[in-house]
């Protein structure tokens, strides 16, 4: 890296951390905001004070500013959020939306005016602090439980038996009682047709012999 190139680069840094560190961190023109525990991609409600403000002081606009400092240097971009306000509030959604979002970045949003008028001696209504905007918590995925085990019946839960469960397994034990009765009776018969034809035989072999 050349002379030059190292020159410019301090001189942006300092530029950048001198705005970081030159803005007072209060929000004195922002009336109930609370620029603490701000979420990504959550919604901010954006009032400020009217004092200094008349007909001709709107529209206004609002910008957002970003710096984030990493290992190779500091960097900022700024960018419009709305520049049609008529009013004295603005609805902040999908935050930092339109700027990007990182983790490590420090946020500041601004009221200004947004076209040029003699009666505004001050270009900025309302200032922001340098804030952070934290990550979103992520969605659990309920998909990854075991739901392949089906939930006993109340029944069941309840170390008993439903009445219908009492009623099948009855129906159940008087079918095969029926065919079990059925199955000894068809033996008997059979044991005693098998006895008088043993009879029969007997007889018809005696009076041969005789």
């Amino acid at each position: 890296m050349t002379t030059g190139m190292m020159t410019a680069l301090l001189t942006r840094t300092a530029l950048l951390l001198g705005l970081l560190f030159s803005i007072p961190h209060c929000a004195a023109d922002f009336t109930g905001v609370s620029f603490d525990h701000i979420t990504e991609s959550g919604s901010l409600n954006l009032t400020w004070d009217n004092t200094g403000l008349d007909a001709d002081s709107f529209p206004l606009a609002i910008t957002i500013s970003l710096i984030n400092q990493t290992g190779s240097g500091v960097f900022g971009v700024k960018t419009n959020l709305s520049s049609s306000v008529n009013t004295t509030s603005y609805l902040w959604q999908g935050l930092p939306y339109p700027a990007p979002y990182l983790p490590t970045a420090q946020y500041q949003v601004e009221i200004i005016f947004s076209r040029a008028n003699a009666s505004n001696v001050q270009s900025v209504v309302a200032r922001s602090p340098f804030f952070l905007i934290h990550q979103a918590p992520q969605p659990v995925d309920s998909s990854a439980s075991d739901t392949s085990e089906e939930p006993a019946s109340e029944g069941l839960r309840q170390g008993g038996l439903t009445k219908n469960t009492s009623i099948a397994i009855g129906v159940v034990v008087g079918v095969f009682s029926i065919m079990a009765l059925g199955i000894v009776g068809w033996c008997f018969r059979r044991r005693q047709r098998r006895a008088r034809e043993e009879a029969r035989r007997r007889k018809r072999m005696e009076f041969v012999i005789s």
